[in-house]
C-alpha cells in the first residue's frame, strides 16, 4: 500500500489530519490529532515493553557497544565508495 492510502486510512479514522504547507502551497503537512494520542502511547509502551524483554540480561555497556557497531556498519554501507553488487 502507498503511503497516500495509510494517510487516506488514518485521516478517515480521525487519527492525522492534513493541513497546508505554508512554505510551498502545493503540498500538505500531516498532524497527529488528540484523537491519536492514546492509541501512540499504546505503542510507546508496547515498543518500551518489548525493548525491555529482548535487552533483558544483556549488560548496558554491551549494549552500547553493539549500538555503536551497528552504526557504523550502517555509515559504512551508506558511504561506501563502491556499489554494493
Amino acid at each position: 500500500m502507498t503511503l497516500v492510502g495509510f494517510l487516506d486510512r488514518l485521516e478517515a479514522a480521525g487519527l492525522v489530519e492534513r493541513i497546508p504547507d505554508p512554505a510551498d502551497r502545493r503540498a500538505k503537512l500531516i498532524r497527529l490529532t488528540p484523537s491519536a494520542a492514546n492509541i501512540v502511547r499504546r505503542i510507546r509502551a508496547i515498543g518500551k515493553q518489548v525493548r525491555e524483554e529482548a535487552e533483558r540480561g544483556i549488560d548496558p555497556a554491551v549494549l552500547e557497544t553493539m549500538r555503536l557497531t551497528l552504526l557504523k556498519l550502517q555509515d559504512n554501507i551508506v558511504n561506501s565508495p563502491e556499489p554494493v553488487a
